[in-house]
């Protein structure tokens, strides 16, 4: 299948070998969906640049034909809005180590009905608080743009992010789950990512496939757990 790339290089004008050795960076790209209004955000991934290494990116970061689908947002009058994300990580030389400032934990609960049967149309859950944000689910039963008719999509969204000042980012470890009838429970792991004014929504484009979905919810009802720290 046809698709296009991404690539971020480091600055030519700089080796990094000069700087004192390798420099490690978290980068995340972007793709603005200029019908609904939001961006469709590849998830992170620490690299490490130096200088036979100057180059990353991801090779094949969405089939053509989706790109290329008037439908999809991302081609609009032969205009489209691309967005790179780049955060070093800066080392000590003997270790490196992040820590999260702690924060409140909650765990929000979304009543389903009919999921299997549920179209193409967008839900967004209640807004919910945690700490100093606000917050919402976004599902979409039949997927997202990139995997329509394949998979079930759900994201974690940071509601008024436009007021972040600029460069702002908000922290958050976060998790999504699907329980159903059963004791059926789909998790994926936990997620620790920035949200920021450009980078709204953070979650899983194929959070389950619809197979799955068809097969294993058939009975009411269903719940999607959002749990923010």
């Amino acid at each position: 299948m046809a698709s296009f790339e991404m690539y971020r290089e480091a600055d030519p004008g700089t080796n990094p070998l000069q700087l004192g050795g390798p420099i490690h960076v978290a980068v995340r790209f972007s793709l603005y969906d200029q019908i609904c209004d939001r961006y469709l955000t590849e998830q992170g991934s620490v690299t490490r640049f130096h200088a036979l290494k100057a180059e990353w990116g991801v090779p094949r970061y969405m089939p053509l034909k989706t790109f290329a689908d008037l439908s999809s947002g991302y081609l609009v009058d032969d205009t489209c809005i691309f967005g790179v994300e780049v955060f070093v990580i800066k080392s000590s030389g003997v270790g490196e180590c992040l820590t999260l400032k702690a924060s409140a934990s909650y765990t929000h609960q979304w009543k389903i009905s009919r999921l299997p049967s549920l179209g193409e149309d967008y839900l967004y859950s209640d807004v919910f608080t945690v700490g100093d944000h606000k917050w919402k689910v976004w599902l979409c039963p039949r997927g997202d743009y990139s995997n329509r008719g394949q998979s079930l999509s759900i994201s974690l969204g940071l509601v008024e992010a436009d007021k972040l000042a600029s460069g702002q980012k908000v922290n958050a470890r976060y998790v999504i789950r699907l329980k159903g009838p059963n004791n059926f429970v789909h998790q994926p792991e936990a997620q620790t990512t920035s949200f920021s004014s450009s980078t709204v929504w953070w979650g899983w484009p194929s959070f389950m496939p619809l197979k799955t979905v068809q097969e294993c919810l058939t009975d009411d009802p269903c719940f999607i757990e959002a749990e923010v720290d």
